[in-house]
């Protein structure tokens, strides 16, 4: 009986061993090792499928003094033409040493790992996995040595628990204060594009040191003039082109970072 219990506990624990190696091909790496290895000047030209997946909402927030204050509206800004711009940059930043192109895919790919809660919610979940899923499908046709897929992320607002994600406009004034802030939360990861382990993850940063930072991320500080009235987000050539400007010059160190061969 002790022997059977024996080889039973050994089986459970081989079984949990297997799902935690699996689960660790999900997980971000610490460094850009593997990557680095990658694209050594050995190896041949390489050829880069590029998903770009941060363009096609902005969020109008507001976190109030309660929980009642909070509001979250989500407007489409596809003809912005943010993701476009991504993938045109990263090809232009990476075509001098390797085959770049960006990949389409349907409306709506990337909505089921787009969330705005914070990490400490009984509900939160991490993505990772279903974003590697979706990459592999959306490239199953293409030939891909590597695939950057640049995803939202998101960020806890100042010492608040509460999430702000992706591109949008937050408004956190009172009666003493007026806080609004402009922000661009996104991050890219570069899989294999044959068995889309993580070779490389880099969160877009802010300019400000971490402990001064409200937000973890891209972001500036606006005025309320900034706030756009219901319905006139996609209108707005100052909301675009600022975005635009933050997506841009949070891109160039992510870049450079990840694919410096060091």
């Amino acid at each position: 009986m002790r022997l059977i219990r024996a080889q039973f506990i050994l089986v459970t624990l081989a079984v949990a061993a297997a799902i935690a190696l699996a689960a660790c091909s999900t997980i971000d790496p610490p460094n850009n090792d593997l990557l680095t290895s990658s694209i050594a000047p050995s190896t041949v030209r390489k050829s880069i499928c590029v998903i770009a997946a941060i363009g096609d909402t902005f969020s109008v927030q507001k976190i109030g003094v309660t929980v009642f204050g909070n509001v979250l509206d989500k407007h489409p800004i596809d003809a912005w033409g943010i993701d476009s711009a991504v993938a045109s940059k990263i090809s232009t930043r990476l075509s001098p040493r390797f085959d770049v192109r960006r990949i389409d895919y349907p409306v709506g790919t990337f909505l089921p790992v787009e969330q705005v809660k914070s990490v400490l919610s009984s509900d939160y979940k991490d993505h990772r996995a279903e974003i590697r899923d979706i990459a592999r499908n959306i490239t199953a046709s293409q030939r891909c040595d590597l695939c950057i897929v640049v995803t939202k992320s998101s960020s806890m607002y100042s010492n608040t628990n509460q999430a702000i994600s992706g591109l949008g406009i937050l408004d956190n004034s009172n009666l003493l204060f007026e806080n609004v802030f402009l922000f661009a939360i996104w991050e890219m990861r570069v899989f294999d594009g044959k068995t889309f382990e993580v070779l490389a993850h880099k969160r877009a940063t802010s300019q400000d040191p971490p402990l001064m930072a409200a937000i973890r991320g891209p972001y500036r500080k606006v005025d309320k003039t900034w706030l756009p009235a219901p319905g006139q987000v996609a209108q707005s050539a100052r909301l675009r082109n600022a975005t635009a400007e933050l997506v841009a010059q949070s891109l160039d160190p992510v870049v450079t970072e990840l694919f410096t061969i060091r």
